[in-house]
């Protein structure tokens, strides 16, 4: 993703947030990446890694190798659209989870509402089946 043109990257930016991704190190690179690009300045792999020892941030992201691996995965603009369904996907099936445990959290230690007043029953909760 560092070496895609600008066009590309302001389409990763509408759709994926530093949150869509799991893994911390990922989002530590999105989240530099964006601020390199929101500032305007290169995005390429010298700056970058360099931007990342300034900041004391290359350790956090497994260092200079695997942002160098990460680099050298060469993407293609063509293929954003593919990889951000990925990402965006993953990220949903993750929220997903989650709101499903908060629930079952609930309904064990009877702070959920099953209450059915009449009607068909429902989970009071921000997870709908």
């Amino acid at each position: 993703m560092l070496i895609l043109p600008r066009a590309a990257i302001a389409e990763c930016v509408e759709k994926i947030s530093v949150g869509d991704f799991y893994i911390p190190a990922h989002r530590t690179i999105y989240k530099v990446l964006l601020e390199l690009w929101n500032a305007g300045q290169a995005t390429d792999l010298i700056t970058f890694t360099q931007c990342l020892r300034d900041r004391n941030l290359l350790d956090t992201v497994n260092g200079a190798t695997f942002v160098t691996e990460r680099y050298t995965f060469v993407l293609t603009a063509a293929n954003v659209a593919y990889y951000l369904d990925i990402v965006c996907g993953k990220s949903a099936r993750r929220t997903a989870i989650k709101k499903a445990d908060l629930t079952i959290a609930q309904a064990a230690d009877g702070s959920a509402d099953f209450s059915t007043n009449g009607k068909q029953r429902q989970i009071s909760s921000p997870f709908r089946l």
